[in-house]
């Protein structure tokens, strides 16, 4: 017996495509656009490939590491490490939604470029803590001089 009625479980292809992007939180899609706006400014000045999913993974490593090491926020300052982990998260999110097979993150073809963000976390770390060492020594100093400072 055949029946008008529709499957309950029946979804159509523009229902799917509604319910995905529905589910992409606005925070992650806001900073995947940042992280690409910033690194197509950077590839645009640099003279670099804007099209980072065309590339080989050995050509995007290369890249990808130039861009880890020069990148600064407009004020020249650096980033702050949690941020350089969310620009790399947001890359790769792109280059997956684009289709690209590998892992920015967790790919053995990265390794390269993705030392330097943990060498930009590590020097960025030991500056901070030189500082603040050398200052309270020299607070120290300071004080035992009498001389507050």
């Amino acid at each position: 017996m055949e029946s008008d009625k529709t499957s309950r479980f029946a979804v159509s292809d523009k229902q799917k495509a509604c319910y995905e992007e529905a589910a992409v939180n606005k925070n992650t899609k806001k900073s995947t656009e940042t992280w690409l706006r910033t690194y197509l400014e950077w590839a645009n000045e640099k003279k670099k490939p804007k099209s980072i999913e065309n590339l080989s993974p050995e050509d995007l490593d290369e890249v990808l590491g130039d861009f880890y090491t020069e990148l600064k926020k407009k004020d020249g300052s650096d980033y702050e490490p949690e941020s350089l982990g969310v620009m790399q998260a947001s890359l790769d999110r792109y280059l997956k939604n684009k289709g690209y097979k590998v892992s920015i993150i967790r790919g053995r073809e990265f390794a390269k470029s993705n030392r330097r963000p943990l060498d930009m976390t590590f020097i960025q770390t030991m500056w901070k803590y030189w500082n603040v060492a050398w200052a309270a020594e020299t607070n120290a100093y300071f004080w035992n001089l009498c001389i507050p400072l």
